[in-house]
């Protein structure tokens, strides 16, 4: 299954480049399965670095070489082909070109209203890691109500970094899924930096064993992406901007925890990332990225 479903995605982001119809080059890719044809996946455009990437009216990307940028509509039809349904509210994903470049970054912005930093000063990661994981286990009953298996936060694989004179922040974990007797391990690492209305985030997707090697690529990512003038952190009115109802150790613990009512409650949070994690990685790996190469190669 996993090399029919890289053939088949190989074709249609093939077909994107040379300008030949999706299912054109899907037939001539991809070999007839022995029970069911695997569904056409969407004809993308990919945008090579080095370029500046508009993210909405909040910022901007500077995308560098080496990089592809997907625009909002086809992050989502990538999203949705990789078994996350969505909806999905995108500024669009980064992927690497490189023949193993094995991974991808969904760009996000949440107007969430302006969030103080001030408990980055004197948050324990342990004790938020410890809220992290006592809220993920009591969610895994309702988990198993919405049709999902267990999810078992391990340990960070990055303790919570603020940069306060950037406003930008780094944070990632390690859990384990059980589903239907079978456990696999994913990684969840996330950048963002902060504005005058909310925030913009990244959401790193690899597999776990690939994550020190990505790491490098999601930080130099995250420091390529500004907000623009008028939009910063700095730019704040205490006057008449509104100010998020959580601060910077909520959002560490789960995003816009204060959506689900309480603080504890935040593994339920994770459970999104974690479908795209586990479903979607089966076609990361043996030379996913080549096939954003430019029509030249």
């Amino acid at each position: 299954m996993k090399t029919a479903l890289r053939t088949t995605l190989a074709a249609a982001l093939l077909s994107a480049s040379l300008g030949l119809p999706a299912w054109q080059a899907r037939a001539a890719e991809t070999p007839a399965a022995p029970q069911a044809q695997m569904p056409a996946p969407p004809a993308v455009k990919a945008e090579h670095g080095p370029r500046t990437v508009t993210l909405g009216e909040q910022g901007s990307l500077k995308l560098p070489a080496g990089y592809v940028y997907l625009n909002p509509a086809d992050a989502a039809a990538m999203l949705t082909y990789w078994g996350n349904p969505g909806p999905h509210d995108t500024l669009g994903m980064v992927v690497g070109s490189g023949d193993n470049d094995g991974w991808a970054i969904t760009l996000e912005f949440h107007k969430e209203g302006y969030v103080k930093d001030e408990d980055a000063k004197s948050w324990d990661a342990d004790e938020l890691f410890k809220s992290v994981k006592e809220g993920t286990e009591a969610s895994n009953e309702e988990r198993k109500k919405m049709g999902g298996g267990e999810l078992h936060v391990i340990d960070w694989v990055q303790r919570p970094a603020y940069e306060a004179a950037t406003h930008r922040l780094v944070w990632g974990l390690r859990a384990e899924s059980i589903d239907a007797g079978q456990r696999s391990e994913s990684v969840n690492y996330r950048t963002y930096v902060l504005g005058r209305e909310g925030f913009i985030e990244m959401n790193l997707m690899t597999e776990p064993q690939q994550l020190e090697a990505t790491k490098p690529r999601a930080n130099e990512l995250l420091a390529a992406t500004s907000f623009n003038d008028g939009k910063r952190y700095e730019d704040f009115n205490a006057g008449t901007d509104r100010v998020a109802e959580y601060g910077l150790a909520a959002l560490v613990a789960g995003g816009v925890a204060k959506k689900l009512g309480l603080f504890a409650t935040l593994g339920l949070l994770l459970a999104k990332f974690w479908k795209v994690a586990l479903v979607g990685l089966a076609v990361f790996g043996g030379g996913l990225m080549k096939l954003f190469k430019r029509k030249a190669d």
